[in-house]
């Protein structure tokens, strides 16, 4: 009875808390852009993608409102197909008398299923959108170098989403004392979008923007402690909805650190091309509702090992608990920029100048974008590969996480074995300080010994009823002395 009780009302708690969250992820009304274009590349009509997206074909229409083009549509059977639409046709224009900065290759990202640039672009009122692909010059009459393009998305956003908001000053750049203001004349490029401590999060559930956020362990140098996971009720002060979805404050990863613990960091490393600027972007929110007062838990941010900032605070960031707020930086990768990549380096590390604070620091998201020189350009350190055999298959390396993965399944079985062999040797030595005889011991030690008739009567003074002790299954038990040492014997009636 007491245990029917105990089931039903941990079903009704159940029931309660799946309400609670589904009127959590209805309480903030999600952002709808005014344009949302999804545009596939070579095809004609509408076409539905596996996550429920309409894609729009660029051929066969002459409406005013569609693409205007110019190229030829191919298709094509991809290696690596993920999704059907829109990676099923493309739309390619060979070479013609355009000079490009820097040439970008697809066949660099091969063993990739798929391949997503994302860009960050001003258009004024009534203005339009012009893209263009042109391929690279032949050096030789061999080359036969041809652009494509499978799918092309455009998606309008609040003007202060990533652009600085009217009347602020910009945000700090890191190892200077001055703000750098992002205005509407920067393009901005995507380098890495993550969700920290949890799993990717596809474009569909992204509250319209239709975003990708990837999961961070590929990124990680150093894990803090374990990653976080949390249902959480978000408000979103003096932010729009659209900065994050709901998904993202789910997880986090943490540092925690006291007089009684060594330091403990959490650091990303993210490739990026130098001679520009990168906008880096932290996600935050603080769900312990204990925790409620600034100063409470302090933590300093490290870019490129130069502090960014000190004593930060997500409470005195956002003023209270329960709000999703941001946090952006500047840092400049100093070099050529053909030169090839190098690492970015995010940490959270705790702050030891204040002994008498809990030093504490979560992070639920990160953005990194690279903005463009006053050029404006964002091309990078992109060159033309050399050609590879069809039947080669590049080597991918092996993420830290399977590396450490490996690394303790090994120690495990390692330890598990001398477990197992010291235990059965310490069982060895037991047994033979207890007296107990081997199973393995030869049969003569167990075989038993045999009487003659007159060794019994002898030792038993012909039977005598003083040596009689008892009855057995088979007749009368005697005692009897042979060898000085007392036997039991046993006789038939």
């Amino acid at each position: 009875m007491y245990v029917s009780r105990l089931s039903d009302i941990l079903i009704t708690l159940c029931l309660f808390w799946q309400i609670l969250v589904i009127l959590a992820s209805n309480n903030s009304a999600n952002y709808s852009p005014p344009d949302s274009i999804a545009i596939s590349c070579g095809s004609s009509g509408e076409l539905t993608a596996p996550d429920g997206r309409v894609w729009i074909g660029d051929s066969g229409s002459e409406s005013s409102s569609s693409p205007k083009i110019n190229g030829k549509p191919s298709k094509s059977r991809a290696i690596h197909q993920p999704d059907s639409v829109p990676y099923k046709t493309a739309r390619v224009s060979h070479p013609g008398p355009y000079t490009f900065l820097s040439n970008f290759s697809a066949a660099d990202v091969l063993g990739s299923k798929q391949m997503i640039r994302e860009y960050c672009v001003n258009i004024d009122n009534g203005g339009s959108l012009t893209i263009t692909f042109s391929p690279a010059q032949r050096k030789r009459k061999s080359d036969n170098f041809y652009a494509f393009v499978n799918g092309i998305e455009v998606v309008s956003m609040p003007t202060s989403l990533y652009f600085t908001p009217e009347g602020e000053l910009g945000a700090p750049v890191v190892g200077q004392k001055y703000r750098f203001y992002i205005d509407n004349s920067t393009a901005l490029e995507l380098v890495q979008r993550l969700n920290v401590g949890g799993t990717s999060i596809s474009p569909a559930e992204d509250s319209s923007m239709f975003r990708r956020w990837d999961q961070d362990s590929d990124y990680l140098l150093e894990t803090g402690d374990d990653p976080a996971a949390n249902v959480v009720t978000m408000r979103y002060t003096g932010t729009s909805t659209c900065i994050a979805p709901n998904k993202v404050y789910q997880t986090a990863r943490s540092i925690y650190a006291d007089t009684k613990l060594s330091e403990n960091n959490l650091t990303w490393k993210i490739p990026v091309d130098l001679g520009f600027r990168y906008l880096i972007r932290l996600h935050c929110y603080e769900f312990q509702p204990k925790i409620a007062e600034a100063g409470k838990k302090e933590f300093s941010v490290v870019i490129n090992n130069q502090i960014a900032e000190e004593n930060s605070d997500v409470i005195q960031w956002g003023g209270t608990n329960g709000v999703a707020v941001y946090r952006d930086y500047i840092v400049m990768m100093e070099g050529d920029k053909m030169a090839g990549k190098r690492h970015l380096t995010i940490t959270f590390q705790p702050n030891f100048e204040s002994r008498d604070k809990h030093f504490h620091g979560s992070l639920n998201g990160l953005e990194v974008f690279k903005l463009s020189n006053p050029d404006n350009n964002l091309a990078g350190s992109w060159s033309v590969p050399e050609l590879r055999s069809p039947t080669s298959t590049p080597r991918r390396k092996k993420p830290l996480s399977v590396y450490t993965t490996d690394l303790i399944a090994t120690v495990l079985i390692c330890t598990l074995t001398l477990l197992n062999i010291a235990v059965y040797y310490l069982r060895r030595v037991s047994d033979s300080n207890s007296g107990l005889t081997n199973i393995r011991s030869s049969p003569s030690e167990h075989r038993c010994r045999q009487f003659s008739i007159d060794e019994i009567r002898t030792s038993t003074n012909n039977f005598d009823p003083r040596f009689h002790i008892g009855s057995g299954g088979y007749g009368r038990v005697y005692k009897g002395s042979f060898d000085r040492e007392l036997h039991l014997l046993q006789s038939s009636d």
